[in-house]
Formats: structure tokens, sequence, C-alpha cells
């Protein structure tokens, strides 16, 4: 496989990710303002499987694992959209594009979003019902484009400090 392909593969691989993550976190929100105890099961235990595969992508920064990544989420995520309300379905496409922008951009930072995502679904394990994930996933974005994780306020992510630049929020790539 020549390089472009397997460029254009991981960029169509992020993409979809950060879709179905999107979309993932917003019906999460959704649930937070119902009172619906087998949804809320239901996705407090995707979230768990997630969680582990999204570390593992992070860790490993392998195609293959950013697949079964994608795997564990498309079938819930495929569920969630009609639910999800006009401000998260309006939203969703530019934070996805800036994830997978971000890491197809700087590779580098793969695992620390993964950590991110991590702390966000233990979050969302332990009171699914008080956590809007779904905003507090967008912060990632500008925060390790600073270089800095939203927990903390002073961690850095990158060893180079003002390397990173804002994400194009336009992006070249195309995703389902």
């Amino acid at each position: 496989m020549n390089t472009e392909t397997k460029q254009e593969r991981l960029c169509l691989i992020l993409a979809a990710a950060g879709a179905v993550l999107a979309l993932l976190f917003a019906g999460l929100w959704l649930f937070s303002r119902h009172d619906q105890s087998d949804a809320a099961r239901t996705a407090q235990a995707e979230a768990a499987v997630c969680r582990d595969a999204w570390k593992t992508f992070g860790e490993t920064g392998k195609d293959s694992d950013a697949l079964h990544a994608l795997a564990s989420l498309y079938a819930f995520a495929r569920d969630m959209e009609p639910l999800m309300d006009g401000t998260s379905r309006a939203e969703y496409p530019s934070y996805c594009m800036a994830v997978f922008r971000l890491l197809t951009e700087k590779p580098e930072l793969r695992a620390a979003y993964a950590s991110a995502l991590e702390k966000q679904f233990d979050m969302l394990a332990k009171d699914i019902y008080r956590v809007n994930a779904y905003a507090e996933l967008k912060k990632l974005i500008p925060a390790l484009e600073s270089g800095i994780l939203p927990e903390t306020g002073t961690e850095p992510v990158s060893e180079t400090e003002g390397v990173l630049t804002a994400v194009n929020r336009r992006g070249d790539c195309a995703y389902a």
C-alpha cells in the first residue's frame, strides 16, 4: 500500500472516529435529561467498551486498533443519531472535523487524546445523569491545541510548546 493511500485511509478512520464519538456523547447527553434506566445501563456498558478500545488505540496508534475502536462505537452511535437534539446535531460535524484533523496532523497527540477521552468515559460511568460529557469533550480540542489538558490546566501535552497550531475546521477529508 503506498503512502498516499495509507494516509487517506487513516484520515477516513479518524474522520469516522470523530463522527461516532460525537454521536456517542450526544446520545449520552440525551440520556442525562431522561430517566431511562435500561438505556442508561446500555450506554454505560458501551462507554466502558469504547473507553478500553480508545485507550488501546492511544497506546499503539495502529490502524487496526482504530478500526476496533470504531467497531465498538458504530452500532450504538447509529442508534443515537435520530435522538440527538438540534444543537448537538448542528455542532458535531465541526467537532469531528477538528478531531480528525488534529490527530492526522499531530499523531503524537493520539495518546493524550485517548487519555483525556478515557477520563471522560470514567466520569460518565460514575454518574451518567449529571455529566454533560459532550460539552466536556468539546473542550479537549482547544486544550490539546494549546498543549494543556483541561483537568489540571498545567500539564503539557507536547514537549514542544507553541508548535501546535489551530485546527483547520474546514478539513480536507470527507467522512460518511
